[in-house]
Order: C-alpha cells, then sequence, then structure tokens
C-alpha cells in the first residue's frame, strides 16, 4: 500500500523476482563467493517477507500510522484504515513499503550474510514486481 498513490493505495500484493550480482576478487578456488552461500542468504532474507503483509515500523514511516497491540497491527493512512494479524505481517525500516524501500532492505540483509567474505566489493541487488519492472540497488562493502 502507497498512501496517495491511484493505483499502489489500494491493499493488493505482488510476486516479486530477486536478480543478485557480486562484485569482487576471486578466491584461490577461482569463485568470488560459492552460490551456495549466496542462495542461502537469499533464502533466509525471501522467508522474512515471504507470505506477509509488508509495512512499515511505526518509528520509520511518516505517511501510515502503524500500531501493534502485540495480536493484532492496525494501519491507517488516507482515509483507510487495516487490521491484520501480527502473525501474518512483517515491519521492516521503510517509510512505504515500495519495492525500491523493501530492496534497500533486502540487500542490507544479505550484506549482513556476505560479508565474511571479505573479497566481495559490492553487492547488487534487482527486486522486480513484474518483467521489466523492477528496481536496482547497490551497496558498497569495501
Amino acid at each position: 500500500m502507497v498512501p496517495g498513490h491511484t493505483k499502489c493505495g489500494r491493499f493488493h500484493g505482488h510476486v516479486y523476482s530477486v536478480r543478485i550480482r557480486i562484485h569482487g576478487d576471486t578466491q584461490d578456488n577461482g569463485m568470488i563467493v560459492d552460490f551456495h552461500y549466496v542462495k542461502d542468504s537469499i533464502k533466509k532474507a525471501v522467508n522474512k517477507l515471504d507470505h506477509r503483509v509488508i509495512l512499515p515500523l511505526p518509528e520509520t514511516t511518516n505517511r501510515m500510522v502503524v500500531e501493534d497491540d502485540g495480536k493484532s497491527v492496525y494501519v491507517k493512512f488516507d482515509e483507510k484504515k487495516y487490521m491484520f494479524p501480527k502473525e501474518d505481517c512483517v515491519m521492516i525500516p521503510v517509510n512505504v513499503p515500495t519495492a525500491e524501500e523493501i530492496c534497500k532492505v533486502f540487500i542490507k540483509w544479505i550484506a549482513d550474510d556476505l560479508r565474511q567474505f571479505s573479497n566481495i566489493e559490492i553487492i547488487e541487488l534487482s527486486i522486480d514486481e513484474g518483467r521489466g519492472q523492477g528496481v536496482w540497488s547497490s551497496l558498497k562493502l569495501k
């Protein structure tokens, strides 16, 4: 939900796809990083968001009112009010849960996992809402 947006201001969902690029020096084994570690990191990040209502943390948004009473999460913006079971929600540090903002959070989670590989210099990550409709974020580790 994007407050003030005609179409995206409605409660809706997406089937996202994730693409990643890793830049760095190759190790003795000829790889920058084994894809096994990258895939595990992506799966962990996906599992945090998958099949959840993605909402901003109450303290990181100035566009929505988000309240958590421990069992339910209440969201208000524009003239709309929603209530969701807390177990169906994930709250992340964004102002509004757009693909751009979700991408920035997602890449930080991946970077936190992959910082153990000191040869990784840059991570680029794309979150696509559909074919040709995606955003990229990059994070420099070195």
